[in-house]
């Protein structure tokens, strides 16, 4: 009985992975283009793209220790809704401006 509990879990973090992986491919090579739509050149967009980049790589660096700290399971969650966040801020920008990290 424990073991199809684990398979079932297994199955639904497998599924929900892989739901949360091409949604986010789908974001990352449409997001240049939603750009060039707004009106950024692209020396533009690569900024805007590579400090995308560097910023989540230095939130990545932080995860460990926060996972650590408050525990996976609470730290999938925050990370889970918090994914939503930008999607969402972006459906509402009207200059390309607005889509820089640095004007947040």
């Amino acid at each position: 009985m424990g073991a199809s509990i684990i398979d079932r879990s297994l199955r639904i973090f497998f599924t929900a992975s892989l739901l949360f992986s091409l949604s986010r491919t789908l974001v990352d090579s449409l997001f240049p283009l939603y750009l060039q739509d707004l009106g950024a050149q692209a020396t533009e967009i690569s900024l805007i793209v590579t400090s995308a980049g560097l910023i989540a790589t230095a939130c990545m660096s932080f995860s460990p220790l926060l996972t650590q700290k408050y525990g996976a399971k609470k730290m999938l969650m925050i990370s889970g809704g918090l994914s939503v966040v930008p999607p969402l801020a972006l459906s509402f920008v009207n200059e390309w401006s607005h889509a820089a990290p640095w004007t947040f």
